[in-house]
């Protein structure tokens, strides 16, 4: 396993933890009061608000992850993993997973709709879990997966966070993991946000 861990969240852009699977990249903070996860390069911002947060002080404990093996960012606080993301290399959508509410989700400039239970915010985004819209947002009153993306995301979320993250891992890791060499000598190797980066050979 290859982490990377902070014990604050992001302060800026530049801070925040980027995950990806070669056309799509997330940005994700951290914050455990006003999450912030962008998408690039043409997505949405969504918002993930927990403004008890603050007054319970997090529950002790904060760290934030992202595991390069996997690809997935994730932020812990009270001895457990509030929120964890990542874009999944077979389903080609960003997957989140919110465990332990209350949280206000909510994506600029769309007005969710839908039933308890399954809720979609504008045309890209998808709520499904323990929630409810609530005005100009949806409220996650415990555990909650929340997809984005193209494609057929009401029958993506009948499946778990667990099920969409093994899915997408069988295709990461393989890409992650595997190192070839050219012919000057180079390793080229697929980052966690699916691009190439080349380094010279050991010994060279």
């Amino acid at each position: 396993m290859h982490l990377f861990r902070d014990l604050e969240p992001a302060r800026d852009r530049a801070a925040a933890f980027r995950s990806g699977n070669g056309t799509t990249a997330i940005l994700v903070h951290g914050d455990p009061v006003a999450e912030r996860v962008i998408i690039e390069p043409h997505g949405p911002v969504v918002t993930i608000d927990r403004p008890g947060a603050a007054a319970t002080g997090h529950g002790g404990n904060y760290c934030r992850l992202v595991d390069f093996t996997t690809a997935e960012v994730s932020a812990w606080w009270g001895g457990l993993p509030r929120h964890r993301a990542f874009v999944s290399r077979a389903d080609g959508v960003v997957v989140q997973q919110i465990n332990g509410g209350p949280a206000e989700v909510g994506v600029a400039g769309c007005t969710p709709y839908g039933q308890a239970g399954l809720i979609l915010i504008g045309g890209l985004t998808v709520v499904a879990g323990d929630a409810a819209v609530t005005g100009e947002r949806v409220t996650v009153r415990s555990d909650a997966l929340v997809l984005t993306g193209p494609g057929d995301l009401v029958a993506l979320a009948r499946h778990s966070y667990t099920d969409l993250l093994l899915r997408h891992v069988a295709r990461h890791a393989p890409a992650y993991l595997g190192t070839t060499q050219d012919r000057d000598g180079y390793q080229r190797t697929i980052n966690p946000a699916g691009h190439a980066a080349s380094g010279p050979r050991a010994g060279r």
